[in-house]
């Protein structure tokens, strides 16, 4: 709250000039004045009661002299209101102040430790972008010694710990009182935001042992007292400037427990140059009994073979860095598989590569077969095409439900097309070699009889392409969305295709479903640009809803900030018209009513 509106925030002294006080009492009386005392002061300032009165002096002497004094009347008049409510503005701002200080000592007395803990509590409960609020549970801490006690006590208000906003000393203090605690914490190891000024001083090398000392002393409190406590587990580093706290670490702590950690995350900005530099692992023995999720960024963590293999959940960032790729190291994806080969309980999976930094060798990747996931995504976003293609040879999820798929269509990774008949098809390339030998009608039947013999996609029900492209594509008639995807994937009932990139678009103005018709002809005429396109419980239906709508919207203008969502949860199928055309069903009267929204309705 501001506390003055003076410039200085100093207090502002109260000028008592006459006409203030006389204003002053007046106001303080309240009471009214009489009619003779009215009829006084109209006398004495008669330019108050008459905005014309200037107008009505004499034109002589005596006229100037008259305004020229009620000219100096009123400026002093003016000067001396003027300066009482600029003090009157800052008497009360302080007051309000006051009273909010009077009120939290007055009340705050009142009120029982019980119902001051779940104050605190609400009030740490977390920022509103969901992050965890580290900085309220020591603001309360500081508020008085009361308070501080309160809080010590609170489990839940000290459920984060960061080594880059708290002391030693007070975590010392804080495991010191939490005896009886539940595991609770979630512990965020990090550089100390003040030192990143002084690491570029003279003392550079002194600073950097001394800053991964006191990062060794904060964990060893943490894990000494509060080891069995710690469900939550953050490693945030900068291999670049850090490497002497990770490599302290590995000095300190080769081996320990923490049994009730269920998520470690471990996340660096930059990248690990080898990844099987012992300091850069040095988590790499320890025991972790109950861990379930595992996240790691730019780095492939290894862990105990007992350890990997009780993962449910693990996320895989390799290449998100903001470094130059051209100084970067490449990221050889045998050491990813070597990884997810001992995932062997995982259900959800994520696997992000980016960059063309990412390789594999031509038939080198060991296969993995990881039949327990049943939510995937994956990402190749920047990764050359053919190092992409290894990946997908060799990794294997047969049972999975939903797949997410995040591609470019860029030159280096090759056309749009090619990147996702390999992604869905990549186990089936030999069914395709029967193409003359059958009647063309029978074509699309006898592709679907071959695939479901091969597919991994058995299982597969939902779909979410994210596309990073250039604007003015249309999507809606190519092959590999409209027609293979669908096929590819036999039980498809939910998909989802998003332009992440701004104005980018899914429909082609004068497109005619004419499959052979000219790429660059198409392109040109695209005018309709939908950033999301959705089809959810579509039951088979995806093609046809497809080019239903494509037919619908083809002749319309929407920019890239809209979206299109089609519902059939409430269209019942039944048996008699599950193979026949959207128009004989209740399908016709979704597409007929379905619109394409702004993303800002």
């Amino acid at each position: 709250m501001q506390i003055s509106d003076h410039p200085s925030g100093m207090s502002l002294a109260f000028e008592a000039d006459s006409p203030t006080l006389a204003w002053l009492e007046r106001f303080a009386s309240k009471r009214d004045h009489d009619h003779t005392a009215q009829e006084h002061l109209k006398f004495i300032f008669p330019w108050l009661w008459n905005s014309s009165w200037g107008e009505t002096v004499s034109l002589d002497v005596e006229g100037v002299k008259e305004l020229k004094d009620a000219i100096g009347q009123c400026e002093r008049i003016t000067k001396s209101l003027e300066s009482f409510l600029v003090c009157s503005k800052d008497r009360l701002c302080r007051l309000k102040n006051s009273l909010e200080t009077v009120v939290a000592k007055t009340y705050f007395s009142i009120l029982s430790d019980d119902i001051l803990a779940i104050i605190f509590e609400f009030a740490s409960f977390g920022e509103p972008n969901g992050k965890p609020d580290y900085r309220t549970p020591s603001y309360i801490s500081r508020v008085s010694r009361r308070f501080r006690t309160i809080a010590l006590r609170l489990p839940r208000l000290w459920r984060f710990i960061d080594s880059g906003s708290q002391s030693l000393e007070f975590v010392q203090e804080l495991a010191s009182r939490r005896a009886n605690s539940g595991p609770i914490f979630e512990v965020r190891m990090r550089r100390s935001p003040k030192l990143n000024d002084l690491i570029t001083r003279w003392n550079y090398i002194k600073i950097k042992h001394a800053q991964a000392e006191d990062h060794a002393r904060f964990f060893a409190c943490v894990t000494s007292s509060l080891a069995s406590r710690i469900t939550s587990l953050r490693f945030e580093y900068v291999l670049d400037r850090d490497h002497c706290a990770m490599s302290s670490m590995y000095d300190h702590f080769p081996k320990i427990s923490l049994p009730a950690l269920q998520e470690l995350c471990i996340d660096h900005e930059d990248q690990v140059n080898d990844p099987d530099e012992l300091y850069t692992q040095f988590y790499r023995n320890w025991d972790l009994p109950a861990l379930k999720v595992l996240k790691a960024r730019n780095i492939v963590p290894i862990l105990r073979t007992e350890v990997l293999a009780r993962i449910y959940e693990c996320t895989l960032s390799i290449g998100r860095h903001p470094a130059d790729e051209d100084t970067g190291y490449e990221w050889d994806l045998t050491t990813v598989m070597e990884l997810l080969g001992g995932l062997t309980s995982v259900k959800v999976l994520t696997v992000d590569l980016h960059g063309w930094l990412i390789t594999a060798q031509p038939n080198e990747l060991p296969t993995v077969n990881l039949p327990t996931v049943t939510t995937l995504s994956t990402s190749f976003v920047g990764v050359e095409f053919e190092s992409a293609k290894e990946f997908r040879r060799a990794f294997k999820t047969p049972n999975k439900q939903s797949w997410t798929v995040e591609v470019e269509d860029n030159p280096a990774q090759g056309p749009l097309w090619t990147q996702l008949d390999d992604i869905f098809f990549y186990a089936s390339r030999d069914v395709f070699n029967f193409e003359g030998t059958v009647p063309e009608e029978d074509f699309e039947h006898e592709l679907a009889s071959r695939l479901r013999d091969v597919s991994e996609n058995e299982s597969l029900t939902d779909v979410n392409l994210i596309i990073h492209r250039n604007f003015g594509r249309s999507d809606c008639g190519d092959t590999s969305i409209r027609k293979n995807i669908p096929i590819a994937v036999p039980n498809l009932q939910n998909l989802s295709v998003t332009y992440p990139d701004g104005e980018q678009g899914f429909f082609g103005k004068g497109h005619d479903g004419d499959e052979d018709e000219d790429d660059e002809e198409e392109e040109s005429k695209c005018t309709v640009q939908v950033r999301k396109v959705e089809l959810k419980n579509c039951k088979g239906k995806v093609k046809e809803l497809l080019g239903s709508l494509e037919k619908k919207f083809v002749h319309e203008s929407f920019n890239g900030y809209s979206r299109l969502v089609l519902d059939g949860s409430d269209i019942q199928t039944s048996e008699n018209s599950r193979n026949n055309d959207v128009s004989a069903s209740g399908w016709s009267t979704l597409v007929r009513d379905a619109k394409v929204i702004r993303d800002d309705e």
